[in-house]
């Protein structure tokens, strides 16, 4: 087990793209790994540990969970199998992790150029405030030339920069290592501290209502009643949000709307509320919820591409600003230099 490759976003996304495409053609979900574990493939040892748990009557959710896919697409899974409606549980996971992935590549290929003229960039401000400029100082001082205002507070503003900078970096990357290597013990923090701030709030809450209401349409879409719905996403930790669904679900239960019963939720948009309130009057939850889901879907990807357009210019602008200083750290003493010996 611990010889196997671990199983990356995109190997997820193909399997489960093509595990609903097979049972879409009418491919039985045994026959369908057998397929899958027939290609040629680093994860052939975990497609037949898949094979064999579904042929001994275990649930492919749990097969999956063992294996190391993530609990996003473990959750999804079963709550398609309790829907009856696998094919279209690993479909709709497999098209999420696909945009998931196009957001990623999209910012990653935008900011790589400007990250790493950044980083070249800073690198030789501190070589210029911590070499170029004391050879400088020096210089001054051995033809005992008389420093300006603007020139002493440029050479103690490079002292200041040599001291503190490889400070600030090793802190950085300090705490780039930290949140990468324990991201998922602080991710419920950063949703706390971001539910405080208005415009990161809008996007958590628009983000966790889509995953819900999407599993919420997939289960009343199988036919299930509402209760038994709340109760399932809450077993299955939809979007990991246990305690709320099992809240909601209470209520419910007690007979307070949906639609109440989200508005007491903090991870919860108003527009939630507001939509399920319209779907509960016209008798159609299932295609309210199918509605909120395309309606918040087209949102996220609307403030990712408008994110895009803000943070491109910024990074140029602070790109800008670091050349201009490794400038003027370079050229300001000369200039000064040149003035005074002619």
């Amino acid at each position: 087990m611990l010889n196997r490759p671990k199983w990356t976003e995109m190997a997820m996304e193909y399997l489960l793209v093509d595990l609903s495409d097979l049972l879409h053609a009418g491919f039985d979900l045994r026959l369908a790994l057998h397929i899958l574990h027939a290609r040629p493939g680093v994860h052939a040892e975990d497609l037949e540990t898949l094979r064999r748990g579904v042929e001994s009557g275990r649930p492919l959710s749990e097969g999956l969970a063992a294996v190391g896919f993530t609990s996003y697409v473990v959750g999804f899974l079963q709550a398609g199998e309790l829907a009856g409606d696998v094919a279209l549980a690993a479909g709709r996971t497999g098209i999420h992790l696909e945009r998931k992935r196009g957001y990623r590549t999209r910012l990653t290929k935008m900011l790589a150029y400007p990250l790493l003229l950044t980083i070249l960039c800073v690198v030789l401000a501190y070589v210029l405030a911590a070499v170029v400029m004391p050879n400088f100082f020096n210089m001054y001082h051995a033809m005992n030339l008389k420093l300006s205002a603007p020139t002493e507070l440029l050479f103690s503003f490079s002292r200041l920069m040599a001291a503190v900078m490889p400070a600030i970096l090793l802190s950085a990357g300090l705490l780039i290592a930290v949140g990468v290597t324990a991201r998922r013990s602080i991710r419920p923090r950063f949703l706390v501290v971001g539910l405080k701030w208005k415009a990161s709030r809008t996007l958590i809450q628009m983000w966790k209502a889509r995953e819900g209401m999407e599993v919420l349409n997939l289960l009343l879409g199988a036919g299930i009643d509402l209760l038994q719905a709340l109760r399932v996403m809450a077993q299955t930790d939809t979007a990991r949000m246990r305690d709320m669904w099992t809240q909601v679900a209470l209520a419910v239960e007690s007979g307070v709307p949906l639609s109440d019963a989200l508005a007491d939720v903090a991870l919860m948009p108003p527009v939630v509320r507001d939509m399920m309130a319209l779907a509960e009057r016209t008798g159609d939850l299932e295609h309210g919820s199918e509605r909120l889901f395309h309606y918040l879907e087209a949102y996220l990807d609307r403030s990712f591409e408008r994110a895009l357009r803000i943070v491109e210019p910024a990074m140029t602008f602070f790109l800008g600003g670091v050349i201009g200083l490794a400038t003027m750290l370079l050229m300001w003493p000369m200039m000064q230099l040149v003035r005074q010996l002619s």
